[in-house]
Formats: structure tokens, sequence, C-alpha cells
């Protein structure tokens, strides 16, 4: 686990961009989404997300959202939540 200061120095690294794209991954949002919300392509978000994980040392999407919730990027009631039709 991270002290606080080495966090905040990880977190120092991340563009305002990545910092907000950042809260969406946290809130369940995909690429194509954040893209439109944001207006970029889906391969422009798929680069701010490698770059994100490359700074903050972080293996997969799944703990890069782990992170931004624990960092107060989002909170748990922002998350958006899909519900699939299970097959009959």
């Amino acid at each position: 686990m991270l002290s606080t200061t080495e966090t905040n120095k990880l977190i120092a690294q991340l563009t305002a961009t990545e910092k907000k794209i950042l809260g969406f991954i946290a809130q369940g949002f995909e690429n194509q989404e954040i893209a439109d919300v944001t207006y970029n392509s889906e391969r422009t978000i798929r680069t701010h997300v490698s770059n994100m994980l490359a700074k903050l040392c972080l293996a997969n999407r799944t703990k890069l959202a782990i992170f931004a919730l624990q960092n107060g990027f989002a909170n748990l009631s922002e998350i958006k939540l899909q519900h699939v039709n299970p097959i009959a």
C-alpha cells in the first residue's frame, strides 16, 4: 500500500484530461462512451488509459478504476450499473 505522499506524487503526474477520464472509468464508462462525452476518438481514450496505467504502475483497467475510487475521482453513488438480461 502506498503512502499518501507517494499516491499524491503519482496523481500529480496525470494531466487534467487523464484525471477527467479516470473519473469516467471509475464510474464504469467504456472507452467509446468516454470518447463520446469528451468529443475525442476512442483511440485517443485508449492512449490516455494506457498512459495512466504506465504512470500509476497499474496492471489493468479494473485496478485503475479501484485506484480512482480510492482517491476520490468518483464515488460509489456515481457508478453506472448495467443490467444484463439473463438468457431464457
